[in-house]
């Protein structure tokens, strides 16, 4: 019999989720308070549309996570179980990457304000789907080419190139943040 951390179901996953779902309930309420108590005016630039992206991304990939990883244990398989929509479509392009984009999004208008002392030479609405374009293709990619196995696991030959491009926006937004860091 196969224990709990391979079929999923243990108490200790079920604790964790609830702690994770009950933060994401906190950041939802901490970044809606100023809009609900102080009654502050919803602006209509990208001041409160990227951090709701971001709190959407941060949920998505708290739940691919979840999902993909087989935390929590359902007695009959599911078509929305797969381990494609949620490793791949969910964790990559709507989580991990999104959430990175976003960041990386602030920090080039950060650097094009505080730096060039100028407006940033693209608009939000068309920097982040550009930024975000790879990820979608990358997970259409592997979706074609479907390299997981039965766990969601990917091989070692498709773990380096995924690695190599987490770790290329990683710098994208490193590199930023850096340039910005003495303003």
């Amino acid at each position: 019999m196969a224990s709990c951390a391979v079929e999923g179901g243990c108490p200790t996953d079920y604790i964790a989720i609830s702690i994770s779902l009950l933060f994401i309930i906190l950041l939802l309420t901490w970044s809606t308070f100023p809009f609900l108590i102080h009654k502050v005016p919803c602006s209509k630039g990208s001041s409160f549309w990227l951090p709701a992206i971001q709190v959407f991304a941060s949920f998505n990939l708290l739940l691919s996570i979840v999902m993909s990883v087989n935390f929590l244990k359902f007695k009959k398989r599911h078509w929305w179980q797969s381990c494609y929509i949620w490793a791949v479509w969910v964790e990559g392009p709507l989580g991990f990457g999104l959430l990175l984009s976003c960041r990386i999004v602030q920090a080039f208008q950060l650097y094009y304000i505080f730096v060039k002392r100028r407006l940033p030479p693209v608009r939000l609405y068309i920097f982040l789907p550009t930024i975000l374009l790879p990820w979608i293709v990358g997970a259409a990619f592997i979706h074609m080419k479907k390299p997981l196995n039965y766990r969601c696991h990917m091989g070692t030959w498709w773990i380096i190139p995924v690695v190599c491009f987490h770790t290329l926006y990683v710098a994208a937004l490193v590199g930023f943040t850096g340039a910005i860091r003495h303003v």
